[in-house]
């Protein structure tokens, strides 16, 4: 007997991200792991006019760079 089972959408999506990540880090040593999700965590802020300001003690901020 075969159950249908329902995925959400959202689920999905992060298991293709994942798939994604994967194979683009794929040989990557973990020095450019790092360096490659530095990256893309910057062009994600930048993206969405966000910056992260140092407030001491190793912790950070977000602040926005356009006003809404």
């Amino acid at each position: 007997m075969t159950e249908n089972i329902l995925i959400n959408p959202s689920l999905e999506e992060v298991w293709e991200w994942r798939k994604q990540l994967r194979l683009t880090c794929e040989g990557m040593s973990q020095e450019e792991r790092l360096g490659y999700f530095h990256q893309e965590a910057e062009n994600a802020l930048r993206d969405h006019g966000l910056k992260l300001v140092p407030i001491g003690n190793g912790q950070s901020r977000l602040e926005r760079l356009t006003p809404n």
